[in-house]
């Protein structure tokens, strides 16, 4: 669908998948989280549904990656992105604008949902931070960042401290191995890692395991990662720690 907006851009929902992955790569401050790949993850078996925007104006192109939730055609929420599949927000080929972002706020505002949730990626705070109205309820988040830029070696030499690097030597020395992949088969080590240390924690706090398993696997469910790893295939990598044969 495209909407003419005040007649300072166009707004078309849902985005094309090809326009998306252009802006995206455009964007020097993309995360994958704001990728169409994460999107087509997210929305796998109908878990969400893609209700991304679009924004065309004189100066270029903005895109809002948008995850919706509906119940008997009721649309109930729209979020960028849910909780648990990462900070989101716009991706542009140009520089972002308080007066853009405003505007797209005051588009979102027009939406049938009844409730919007944007977290932008944390490059964007200062703009969004001014341009969303004070009738928004804002909610502070901290995030870290490792400047990678100079390259593997600059951070080994300079960025860890001399006890670091002797951990890790010893580590290794130790017989610590670490492997990565993203197969079927290694997703499901990674949640056994996941539930073990689920079990461990609840140990620790006297909760009832049936519980802590559960309230686990609903925050962190299974269908995330399976659908993570085939949908962002050579893109995403996960780590895991071994010691004499057992993941750690």
């Amino acid at each position: 669908m495209t909407q003419r907006l005040d007649g300072q851009f166009v707004a078309v929902s849902p985005a094309s998948q090809d326009t998306w992955l252009d802006i995206f790569q455009r964007d020097p401050s993309a995360t994958a989280f704001q990728s169409p790949h994460w999107m087509a993850a997210a929305s796998t078996d109908g878990h969400y549904v893609d209700a991304s925007r679009l924004y065309a104006t004189p100066d270029g192109q903005a895109l809002l990656p948008l995850a919706e939730t509906s119940r008997l055609g009721l649309k109930l929420t729209a979020a960028s992105m849910p909780h648990g599949l990462g900070a989101a927000g716009l991706v542009s080929d140009r520089p972002l604008t308080v007066p853009l972002v405003r505007s797209i706020v005051e588009d979102l505002m027009r939406l049938p949902y009844l409730r919007i949730a944007v977290r932008p990626n944390a490059l964007q705070a200062p703009v969004w931070e001014a341009a969303v109205p004070s009738t928004w309820r804002k909610v502070a988040r901290r995030t870290h960042m490792l400047d990678l830029h100079e390259g593997y070696e600059v951070w080994w030499a300079d960025r860890l401290s001399q006890r670091k690097r002797g951990k890790i030597r010893k580590a290794i020395r130790d017989g610590v191995v670490v492997e990565h992949g993203n197969s079927p088969e290694f997703v499901r080590r990674y949640y056994d890692l996941y539930l073990r240390w689920t079990a461990n924690r609840a140990a620790r706090r006297r909760l009832p395991l049936m519980l802590a398993n559960w309230l686990a696997a609903r925050r962190e469910p299974l269908w995330k990662f399976d659908a993570t790893a085939q949908k962002l295939g050579d893109d995403l990598s996960i780590y895991i720690a071994s010691y004499q044969g057992q993941d750690a």
